[in-house]
């Protein structure tokens, strides 16, 4: 049985660990589904809007919050009227193999993990307790 405690880290690059700075910064399903999406290449914010099922409050937030960590760079184009269009840094392309690996790792391990979400009273987060089942 492994139970999770939380854990106190700073904001993403500021973290001791760099696997918690990483899931730390990648670690909303919006921001996992933006980057998914733009693994096939550059989008726009309406096809964004369009393919990922994401309010266009939340999409708007969280690619303001990709672009200010470096993970997307956004370019406007110069048409009439002009368009905005997203694409992935190198970091952005380099979190392909990390997340696939996350993927593979999900999808043999989840089916057999017992996952009660529970939220700290006090800070409001998640704080899964994983049992094996």
């Amino acid at each position: 049985m492994i139970e999770y405690q939380k854990v106190r880290v700073k904001e993403p690059g500021n973290e001791r660990c760099p696997v918690v700075g990483a899931v730390k910064a990648m670690a909303t399903e919006s921001r996992l589904l933006v980057v998914r999406h733009l693994f096939s290449g550059p989008k726009g914010f309406n096809e964004l809007l369009r393919s990922s099922g994401i309010n266009s409050k939340t999409l708007s937030a969280t690619l303001k919050f990709l672009e200010e960590y470096g993970i997307v760079s956004r370019r406007v184009m110069s048409t009439r009227p002009f368009t905005v269009q997203y694409s992935l840094t190198q970091a952005g392309l380099e979190l392909k193999s990390a997340l696939e690996a996350f993927g593979n790792w999900g999808a043999k391990w989840l089916p057999h993990l017992h996952l009660d979400e529970k939220t700290d009273e006090k800070s409001g987060n998640l704080a899964p307790k994983i049992t094996a089942r």
